[in-house]
């Protein structure tokens, strides 16, 4: 598996901004289509930067991870033929497996050309707005100046659309960074991070499906005697029964994933998103008796401002996370002993680990991994935990 870095510039005439919207073509939506055709996988760019409907791109970055054998300078050669010929793939290459282009060596330049004259030039209106009366320049300058350093002010209106969950990350042994702050995060009760004055770790497992590890990950938990949040699907409920049980008699907490893994930021019908949770309750239910946590992990990292709303609404603890690898492809299998090395070398106070419960080499290390972080200091809590933990710091009586 390797990461690469695409430089893209387009014409965003006829698209409905660069995001993968549900009712319209968009750029990114385009990209992925070209690199499923040009590789036969499944592939979701990461872009730097969304652009509106119409909107234009000289430089915009996005990545993705691949098994392709085609060089990665050449990429772009290749890509540019399935591409239609208002999106240009003006660089490919390989990068750092942790090279995040929202995060890493970031900088964006925009530019709004106004063409100001009596009567509009037809060879500019794709690429300029036309206004035909006096501008007030020294206003123009005036309201530029709110602009300045308004990164803050338009961080949380900026997620009113679908985002992926990202980080970025520091030094070793530091807690990354992540679309959004602990402070932004806990307006809608939820986590990615707990105190970074503590070392505990907080071990979280997606369960999609049973692929035959479950067992050997809850053998090495009890081992260790660390609990851990599993986050399950309708289906692994309805597959799995017998494992979700154990987990719960173990003393694990098992939380929501939706019943179907849609990307629920796209759902903005309350009805709809709400079904998607009390059906995964009512399984759970009836599989155990108990009744479930209202602990909610959206799935695919997929979450808007509107989500993150809905969910507390209903009465649920959103978690993302501040440490996970690309573990969940069952056919390419990262190598257990690279695999320990980064878990390692990322791990930090209050980490929230993302693992999944379908990864080979996940049921392969998690003990040793375990051993090896608590011989680094390191002790394993709860969510439940880290809720009340929580709730001095932000005022509240969760």
């Amino acid at each position: 598996m390797k990461r690469i870095k695409l430089t893209i510039a387009y014409d965003g005439t006829n698209y409905c901004g660069w995001q993968v919207q549900p009712n319209g073509i968009t750029v990114e939506d385009v990209v992925n289509k070209a690199l499923k055709k040009l590789t036969g996988e499944d592939i979701q760019v990461i872009g730097a930067s969304r652009t509106d409907s119409g909107v234009h791109a000289l430089g915009n970055v996005a990545v993705f991870d691949t098994h392709t054998t085609i060089p990665p300078e050449r990429i772009s050669y290749a890509l540019n033929q399935r591409l239609p010929e208002d999106i240009v793939i003006v660089k490919s290459e390989e990068v750092a497996e942790d090279f995040h282009p929202r995060y890493c060596d970031c900088s964006k330049t925009y530019e709004y050309h106004i063409l100001n004259m009596r009567i509009p030039i037809p060879t500019k209106r794709l690429t300029n707005y036309f206004v035909s009366y006096d501008l007030d320049v020294e206003k123009m300058r005036k309201a530029a100046g709110y602009l300045t350093g308004g990164t803050q002010a338009v961080s949380s209106e900026s997620l009113l659309n679908g985002e992926n969950w990202g980080l970025g990350f520091g030094a070793e042994g530091t807690q990354p960074t992540g679309n959004l702050s602990k402070e932004e995060l806990g307006s809608f009760d939820a986590w990615y991070v707990g105190d970074d004055k503590e070392k505990v770790i907080y071990l979280t497992f997606d369960c999609g499906y049973e692929a035959g590890y479950t067992e050997a990950i809850l053998d090495a938990l009890q081992k260790h005697n660390a609990k851990a949040a599993f986050f399950v699907v309708g289906h692994y409920l309805e597959s799995a029964p017998e494992l979700v049980k154990r987990m719960v008699q173990e003393g694990h907490t098992v939380g929501n994933h939706s019943y179907h893994h849609p990307d629920m930021s796209a759902i903005t019908d309350k009805e709809k998103f709400k079904t998607e949770l009390t059906a995964v309750e009512q399984k759970f239910t009836e599989v155990t008796g108990e009744k479930m946590f209202s602990f909610f992990r959206p799935p695919q990292g997929k979450y808007s401002t509107q989500s993150l709303q809905m969910s507390k609404e209903l009465g649920y603890h959103t978690f993302f996370w501040s440490l996970a690898y690309v573990d969940w492809n069952k056919d390419a299998q990262p190598d257990p002993a690279e695999s320990i090395q980064k878990l390692c070398k990322r791990i930090h106070p209050g980490a929230i680990v993302l693992l999944h419960n379908t990864s080979k080499t996940n049921a392969e290390i998690l003990d040793e991994l375990l051993t090896r972080w608590e011989e680094m200091g390191y002790r394993f809590g709860t969510l439940e935990e880290l809720i009340v933990n929580s709730s001095s710091t932000r005022g509240d009586s969760q």
